[in-house]
């Protein structure tokens, strides 16, 4: 979560401009609802403030906006591989949307794309598969992750039909269990 500024002094028209830009900012990021709204309100009344002279209301009225949309943005879902696998360098800070190169449907569809590879080097037929993953690609670069979804898992599916049968792994039996 972003914390707002925590000033409570008059600031210069410069500081003003920058918390307005700062929650504008905020603002679109934030998914429509009704903190979006109140959060919305307040900075144009600051920026009405602040255009007025009235330093004083415009900083209050920001740092309400501020306040607003802290208590609206929500904690990233923590998950144990939050960024992907394939290819992971971290960009950004946390708690902050992921950018394509950095998004689980992305890596996934890497993943599937080298899986893709590695069948076709081993002599699969993979244009069936290959036409899939590009039909993922364009769905979700235009904006359709579930049909990009869809898309992956039938790929996967083909490939996983197309596999040779895994064999049962070995290890210790289970002493707790009686055969």
């Amino acid at each position: 979560m972003t914390a707002g500024p925590k000033r409570t002094r008059p600031s210069s028209v410069a500081d003003l401009e920058g918390l307005f830009a700062g929650v504008a900012h905020r603002l679109s990021t934030l998914p429509p609802g009704p903190g979006r709204t109140q959060a919305t309100e307040f900075a144009e009344q600051g920026r009405v403030a602040m255009r007025r002279g009235k330093r004083d209301d415009a900083l209050a009225l920001f740092l309400r906006a501020h306040e607003i949309l802290d208590s609206e943005e929500r904690e990233p879902e923590l998950r144990e591989f939050p960024r992907g696998l394939i290819a992971y360098l971290p960009r950004g800070d946390p708690g902050v949307p992921v950018g394509p190169e950095e998004d689980a449907l992305v890596n996934r569809l890497r993943l599937a794309l080298r899986l893709a590879a590695v069948r076709r080097r081993d002599g699969m037929d993979t244009n069936e598969v290959e036409a899939c993953l590009r039909a993922a690609d364009v769905q979700f670069r235009n904006g359709d992750r579930p049909a990009a979804v869809r898309s992956i898992n039938a790929a996967l599916g083909m490939l996983e039909r197309a596999s040779p049968p895994r064999p049962a792994p070995a290890g210790p039996r289970d002493p707790g269990v009686k055969r």
